[in-house]
């Protein structure tokens, strides 16, 4: 009768405990969406406060069309969200044990999904994009061409890293969906996606120039259709690189700490 007793609190006592955090991750996703609202507001009173002059952060309404065009099909083309997801699913469905014995990692496998997206969406993008410059009468040169890959290409893996990297935070956060959304909403102002990043004031403009989401789409585009010096090229390259390299660290760091703690039915 005892035993019976101690078992049936057991069972209630963990079925209590799993209801209260998923409502607790619940609220704490909820919360995430809602501070995104004062990043909105914030976003389109900066573009309200340059209204009044003729270009918009350095840009004539005409370069700003081809700019939102080409940000648009960039973004469009070059999303990683679904390497979070898929992270997120292998982690609570117990599918990581399986690559677990894989013999690449898999961070390894993940990367060769999204090299092979890469490489036919560069291919789609390009197909797209040449022939529409050149009817707007923007014919880009090969060195300006060649920036805009090579910039897509490395902000391609910064992305993929930064995407990685919320998808291992459910080894500890449970879903992770309001981080997806914050996340995803953070790219599209601060990865001038949505808007120039020079539209915002220069201390505002300082700080999203110096983060790595410029490389998704504003530097890009900026080599592609912006005159900008070898010299800038070379800098915006090497920067992209340092923050590959320092997110590909922390990635495995969250990685190995993570895999500790799992287990095969999922965390």
């Amino acid at each position: 009768m005892m035993l019976g007793v101690h078992v049936w609190l057991t069972a209630a006592q963990a079925s209590t405990t799993a209801h209260l955090k998923h409502h607790a991750i619940f609220l704490q996703n909820s919360l995430i969406r809602l501070i995104n609202v004062p990043a909105q507001v914030a976003a389109l009173y900066f573009l309200w406060l340059t209204l009044g002059t003729n270009t918009l952060g350095g840009f004539s309404p005409q370069a700003l069309l081809i700019y939102n065009l080409l940000t648009f099909l960039v973004r469009w083309l070059f999303n990683f969200r679904q390497v979070a997801e898929d992270t997120e699913r292998a982690i609570h469905e117990g599918l990581l044990v399986n690559n677990l014995v894989r013999p690449l990692p898999f961070s390894a496998f993940q990367f060769g999904k999204v090299l092979s997206k890469l490489a036919v969406n560069i291919l789609a993008l390009l197909l797209v994009l040449i022939p529409t410059l050149i009817v707007i009468g923007q014919v880009p040169s090969a060195s300006s061409l060649s920036g805009f890959v090579a910039l897509l290409l490395i902000g391609a893996v910064v992305q993929y890293q930064l995407y990685a990297i919320i998808g291992l935070l459910s080894f500890w956060m449970g879903r992770i969906f309001g981080v997806v959304y914050a996340f995803d909403l953070t790219l599209l102002l601060s990865a001038g996606t949505l808007l120039p990043l020079t539209v915002f004031p220069s201390q505002v403009a300082s700080v999203l120039l110096a983060l790595p989401f410029r490389f998704f789409a504003y530097s890009p585009v900026q080599a592609l259709i912006g005159n900008n010096s070898g010299l800038w090229l070379a800098r915006e390259l090497l920067g992209a690189a340092g923050w590959a390299l320092a997110l590909a660290a922390l990635h495995a760091l969250l990685w190995q700490r993570g895999v500790k703690q799992y287990a095969g039915a999922g965390v």
